[in-house]
């Protein structure tokens, strides 16, 4: 099994940093970074950068999921801000623009590591109604929520601002919330394994705070562990989609193993699921989270059953949550 040894700090470092040139060319770029971000975050210590190109791809994402599109104007190279304390990733800081009857509104979100709303505040807006709408009124309503959420906060047509719209406060709160569904999409569009890697960073520090080293593992399906999984599963194949599958191991200073973290794409009958699986050294699932809440409490007795599991107790598995719960632990196993 190869491994990539780093400790978080060095992993968030592996991301590009961004130059005031970069941020000249920018459609709609943070305006002085490092004032945004502390107040956005307040516990951060420091903040790490990470530069992309928005292209086509992103365009289309938002196009598929979100019933309004990104501009061209948009596209480009941008910066995503991960603050973090210490070596721990808090989530991430962005800016994005949306069009209004006062012109562009440009808005910096946070979003916590699990890219849901923290806070926002804007950073170009015309509109007079702009102080209503930065009240804590309105982010009581979106804080905490992600896509799924805010989705089913908007309007029908997903532009109008509800039956209400004549109110020009209610105008603006529509174009934030088009703002904050655009930034998450484009988000889990452009960065989506920084984000993954950021998630794996944070969760890793809260399951095993003691850990001194973080050890990503390239490649967690080596011939050996496929091997193994074809004699373990047998015809009842995997649930798990590999290309998705993330594993770091956690040590401490003097290299012993302290345990594993793990992230998959679960396939649940037609629906496919983020799965969070904290393994101890000794090869027990000590714990399993959904990242969706919408559909957590519908497998929650399937997950909390293999929470103790180890590879002897699943014997013949007789659900899909033990199958995928046999797979991991061979996985970490290695």
């Amino acid at each position: 099994m190869k491994t990539s040894t780093t400790t978080a700090v060095a992993c968030l470092l592996m991301c590009s940093a961004t130059t005031t040139r970069l941020y000249a060319q920018a459609y709609c770029a943070l305006r002085d970074p490092v004032h945004q971000v502390y107040e956005m975050f307040p516990d951060a210590t420091s903040y790490r950068s990470i530069v992309r190109t928005v292209g086509d791809n992103a365009r289309e994402e938002v196009g598929k999921r979100l019933p309004f599109k990104l501009h061209y104007n948009e596209l480009g190279r941008h910066t995503l801000y991960v603050p973090v304390q210490e070596d721990v990733p808090l989530g991430v800081v962005h800016v994005r623009s949306e069009e209004s009857e006062w012109g562009l509104v440009e808005i910096v979100w946070a979003f916590n590591v699990d890219l849901q709303v923290v806070g926002f505040r804007f950073q170009r807006c015309r509109d007079p109604k702009r102080s209503t709408v930065e009240s804590g009124a309105f982010l009581a309503k979106i804080k905490g929520k992600g896509i799924d959420q805010l989705l089913a906060m908007l309007p029908e047509d997903g532009t109008k601002s509800g039956p209400r719209k004549h109110k020009k406060a209610e105008e603006l709160a529509s174009v934030t919330l088009r703002s904050a569904l655009k930034t998450m999409v484009v988000t889990e569009a452009v960065w989506g394994q920084d984000v993954r890697t950021i998630q794996l960073l944070a969760r890793s520090r809260n399951k095993f705070p003691q850990a001194a080293k973080v050890h990503l593992i390239e490649n967690p399906y080596p011939p050996e562990v496929l091997d193994k999984l074809n004699d373990q599963l047998g015809a009842n194949g995997s649930t798990i989609n590999h290309s998705t599958v993330d594993l770091v191991r956690l040590a401490d200073s003097q290299e012993t193993t302290l345990g594993f973290l793990v992230r998959t794409d679960w396939k649940l009958g037609g629906s496919v699921r983020a799965l969070w699986w904290t393994v101890s050294a000794d090869g027990k699932i000590l714990g399993v989270e959904t990242g969706d809440k919408a559909s957590a409490q519908e497998s929650k007795k399937d997950l909390d059953s293999v929470v103790g599991a180890t590879i002897e107790k699943l014997g013949q598995c007789a659900t899909a949550a033990e199958l995928a719960a046999l797979e991991i632990l061979v996985v970490c196993q290695g």
